[in-house]
This record gives structure tokens, C-alpha cells and sequence, in this order.
């Protein structure tokens, strides 16, 4: 599965992408799968049957390419003609394999039923591969910035009234690669940037997220936060790796997604698109409110653990896996620049102006920003002790 999506990414003609496209499908069918519960076989059928659909658009969309190009089989970092039938078919294939709604249900039907260690992989590869071809194919295409956009609202809203802890976190990751949508979409040089930059600082929380996710699932059978409650006393290191992730994915200063987020936000705010801002913002306030209070509220603290639960840490392996993501996220939001001259190449290749991206980077840590989202933070916080009864 992961040498099949490497592929995607090395892939320098469209038959090479389309043969491992195909390939990833199939190999991250057997995650799903080798669950071996009933809801897993019913959602890895589900999963192959959509993933077939997009594989045969994408076929379609490189044959009609072919066609239109007279037989040229290349695929480098130049856009695809945007409007032709193929450019059409092609990008509704990479819009199924990114989530983007409507065509997002696969997702969050079969990512909770995967194995253990088998979400993990899932969050990080199949939708990220998605994001990469969108970025070689179709930046600057306003299309992908509303949908982004309203991807970002969709997921969150779905995630905030979930009961599954895997469910919730699946339906945030269409909410979250809502906001690389958007960024391909704007298409400036800030906006490319942040686009690369928050696939990286997300897929490290959100790793880091399902980790935990599953260590809570192994350790009691369960994780349906209605069948849970209580286990800060019975795994106190697994809640404080939680807390690390979701203090990430939130955007808090020194944690990974403050340096990649507001890119995003404030390129679409230099873009002159009001509306997409504000859905985005809307999104970053359900994000804390889901992942940084709901969740650990529900299953780590709000009543004692049920009689019935056996909880305990993970051991020791987990234990490590986990903390090398923790790092790792506050690491790249002590020294963003690291990050940030690793993308610069891909920025300058993909965008027609990078001025605000280098403007931006010099500054990450601006007042501005901080005050932004502490302001976020500050009056979400309130809001869910005042309506949690």
C-alpha cells in the first residue's frame, strides 16, 4: 500500500499514475478486511466498489487526454487543460480518493472498521496521495477552493455529533483536507504553500490522533465514547498524547498545525474571498471544540469508567510510536522554517507569485495570527461548559 502510493508520487506518465493508483486501492482494501467483523467485510466492499468508480474515471480521463494531446502520456507539474472532458473525468477521480463531498461517504463508513494499526496507515496515505495529484494537476482552479471550503464545514459537523472515536476522527479528515482543497483552489503562492504545509503538520497529529484512538480501542474493546468515561486514571500517558495531538490539529501556538492553518486562512483573505475565510474559520472553532474538549471530556473524564472496561496504557511499542509523532509535532512548530525551506521548491514550481508566502514564513509567530486564535480558543472554551448539560 505505501510503495504503491509512492508510486503515485514518482509517477512521470499518466499510465504509470493510473497503474498505481489502481494498485493503492486494492492493497488498502485488505486493511479494512482483515478485521474480520462483519461491519468490516460490508464496509471493505463498499470501499473497493467506489474506489473501482474512480479508477474507471480516471482510465476514461487519460484516455481522452491521450486523445487530445495526440498520444503524449506525460504527467509533470503543468496544470491539465481545465473545461476539456478529460480534465472533468480526471479530477472527479481525484476528488473521490480526497473525500471531497459528495464523494466522501467511503471514508468515514470504512476507515472505523479497519484494523487497529490499519487506520493509521489509511489516514496517511490514500487522501494525501489525492492532494498531491490535485496539486500537479489543478492548482488555481477556483472550483476546488469553494469545495474546499465547504468541506472543511461538512466534516466538522459530522464530527461533532458522532459517537465513535475512529468515526469522529475519520469525518475530520475530510473537514481537514478541506482546507488543502482550498488552498490548491486560491492557488497563490501562500495558499500552495500552506496546502503542502498542512498535509505535512496534519498527517503528523492526526497520526498521532488515530494512535491513540486505537490504543483506547485495543486496551477496552471499544471506542464509543458513550461506552466510555473515566480512563484518565487507567491510561493517564495515552490522554496526554491525545491532548498533544489535538492541541496540534487546534492550532495552538508551538503545536504543529499553527504553522501550516493559517496560510490557508489568510491567503484566502488576501484572495478577496470573504465567504471561503469564514467557512474555514468556522471549521478551525469546531476542530478545537471536537478534538480538544468533547473527546477527552467524554472519554477520559466525565464519569467514572464502567465496571465493565478493562483499561489500561499500551505497551511499550505503541508507547514509543506515539511519542515520536508528539515530538515531532511540537518540533516542527518550534522551528517551522525547516519545514517551510523543504517546501519552497514545490511552491515556486506550482504558484505564479510566492511574494506572500516568503513574506509569511518570516514571520510565523506574528502577533496578528496569535491573537487571532488565542481569540478562538479563549471563546470556544466558555461556550461548551455553558451548553454541555
Amino acid at each position: 500500500y505505501i510503495g504503491s502510493t509512492l508510486g503515485v508520487v514518482f509517477a512521470g506518465d499518466l499510465f504509470t499514475l493510473l497503474f498505481f493508483w489502481e494498485v493503492m486501492a486494492w492493497a488498502s482494501l485488505f486493511l479494512i478486511w482483515y478485521r474480520k467483523t462483519e461491519a468490516s467485510w460490508g464496509a471493505g466492499f463498499r470501499y473497493i466498489m467506489v474506489h473501482s468508480v474512480g479508477g474507471i474515471l480516471l482510465f476514461a480521463g487519460v484516455v481522452l487526454q491521450l486523445q487530445a494531446t495526440g498520444g503524449d502520456i506525460s504527467w509533470g507539474f503543468e496544470k491539465l487543460a481545465w473545461g476539456t472532458p478529460a480534465s472533468y473525468m480526471i479530477l472527479l477521480a481525484f476528488m473521490i480518493n480526497g473525500a471531497v463531498p459528495p464523494l466522501h461517504a467511503w471514508l468515514s463508513d470504512a476507515y472505523p472498521e479497519a484494523t487497529v494499526t490499519g487506520t493509521v496507515f489509511l489516514n496517511a496515505f490514500t487522501t494525501k496521495s489525492a492532494i498531491y495529484v490535485m496539486l500537479r494537476g489543478f492548482t488555481g482552479v477556483e472550483l476546488l477552493m469553494w469545495l474546499g471550503a465547504i468541506m472543511a464545514v461538512y466534516g466538522i459537523i459530522y464530527a461533532l455529533i458522532v459517537n465513535d472515536i475512529r468515526r469522529v476522527l475519520a469525518y475530520h479528515i475530510i473537514s481537514q483536507g478541506g482546507y488543502m482543497v482550498a488552498g490548491i483552489g486560491i492557488g497563490t503562492g501562500l495558499a500552495v504553500g500552506g496546502a503542502i504545509a498542512h498535509a505535512l503538520c496534519y498527517t503528523m497529529c492526526k497520526t498521532l490522533l488515530f494512535m491513540s484512538a486505537s490504543a483506547v480501542l485495543a486496551a477496552t474493546g471499544t471506542a464509543k465514547m458513550s461506552d466510555l468515561g473515566g480512563l484518565y486514571k487507567y491510561m493517564p500517558k495515552t490522554f496526554w498524547m491525545w491532548m498533544i495531538g489535538a492541541a496540534s490539529i487546534s492550532g495552538f501556538p508551538l503545536f504543529s498545525v499553527f504553522v501550516s492553518k493559517p496560510l490557508v486562512i489568510e491567503s484566502a483573505v488576501l484572495a478577496n474571498q470573504p465567504w471561503p475565510w469564514l467557512l474555514l474559520e468556522i471549521a478551525s472553532v469546531g476542530t478545537f471544540l471536537c478534538l480538544a474538549v468533547k473527546i477527552p471530556y467524554l472519554t477520559w473524564h466525565e464519569r467514572e469508567k464502567p465496571a465493565n472496561i478493562v483499561a489500561h496504557d499500551p505497551p511499550l511499542n505503541m508507547m514509543i510510536g506515539m511519542g515520536i509523532l508528539a515530538v515531532l509535532c511540537i518540533g516542527v512548530a518550534v522551528y517551522p522554517h525547516a519545514m517551510y525551506n523543504m517546501i519552497t521548491p514545490a511552491v515556486e514550481e506550482l504558484a505564479s507569485e510566492v511574494g506572500s508566502f516568503e513574506h509569511y514564513i518570516a514571520h510565523p509567530y506574528a502577533p496578528k495570527i496569535v491573537v487571532e486564535l488565542s481569540m478562538f480558543f479563549l471563546f470556544a472554551f466558555p461556550a461548551f461548559w455553558w451548553v454541555l448539560r
